[in-house]
This record gives structure tokens, sequence and C-alpha cells, in this order.
């Protein structure tokens, strides 16, 4: 969790890139917020709470979800696709941040419900722009009701996703 005590899962199988994402994020005062998982199997075990994910307190349930498209096996979209689908998690924001800039791409994750679509930067600074950005507005958007408040209710037992 970060200062604000805000948890943020990132989905992103390549290591390069999660190192750079996790460096960007350091910088920019949130690095303790990411926990990383390598694909979609995981991110759903980690939202359930199962398996290595099963303690909330090194395991938070997160605040938002910052998920690549490309990824082994199931796609970001079945990730949109499963947590959208499920009505304990329908509201939890998916932020896309992947390589792709394809139109196609961009109008499925909307489609798919989530909250925005950013094209990774190709450089740490530009990443770190983005991510202060990125938190600064989600830290705004999660609290806007006051302390606590979060737009979705986590489950309180694992849920089949």
């Amino acid at each position: 969790m970060n200062e604000h005590g805000r948890s943020v899962l990132l989905v992103e199988d390549d290591p390069n890139d999660q190192l750079l994402i996790k460096r960007a994020a350091s910088r920019v005062g949130c690095g303790d917020a990411l926990h990383i998982v390598p694909d979609v199997p995981a991110a759903i075990s980690y939202l359930r709470g199962s398996g290595e994910f099963s303690d909330r307190t090194k395991c938070p349930f997160p605040d938002y979800v910052i998920t690549d498209l490309r990824l082994p096996g199931l796609d970001g979209f079945a990730l949109l696709s499963a947590v959208k689908g499920n009505p304990a998690w329908e509201t939890l924001p998916i932020i896309v941040l992947s390589s792709s800039d394809s139109p196609r791409a961009v109008a499925e994750s909307y489609r798919l419900r989530a909250a925005a679509y950013f094209s990774k930067p190709h450089d740490l600074g530009s990443l770190e722009l983005l991510l202060k950005d990125i938190f600064s507005y989600w830290d705004r958007a999660t609290t806007a009701a006051g302390a606590g408040y979060a737009p979705f209710d986590p489950p309180k037992k694992s849920i089949a996703a």
C-alpha cells in the first residue's frame, strides 16, 4: 500500500516492464502500492484471495487494477470479461496499460468496461508522469466520498469468477 493506504494490482507478464513500472511507481512515491502478478489466472487468484494470495495483510484487495492486454494464455480482454462479469467485482476499476495503440484494442477495452486506456510510454520519465497522473486521479476518485470510501465492496470471502 502507498501512503494513502491504496493497493494496486498490476497484471504484467514482461519482467522488464514489471521492473520499469515498479521503478517509475517508486519514483512517484507509490511503489509500495503495487502488487504484481504475471497473468490472468494469478490475477483472478489474487482477487479471490486464494492460494499464495490468501493473506490480505500482504495481498490486500486492490482499489484498482492496471493490466497489459498482451498476456500469456488468457489476455487482458479475458481479465476484463471475468472481472466485469462478476457481481462482486464489476465496479472494480481496471486501467489498461498496453503497448498496443490499435483502435480495435482501445474500443474493445472500453466495450468491456475498462475505466481507462493508456499506451505504454517508451521512456522512464514519461512512464513516471503517466503513473503519477493515474495514482493521483484514482486516489482522489476512490476517496471522493470521504476517508475509506471505495466504489466497490471487496468480497469478504472467496468468490468464484
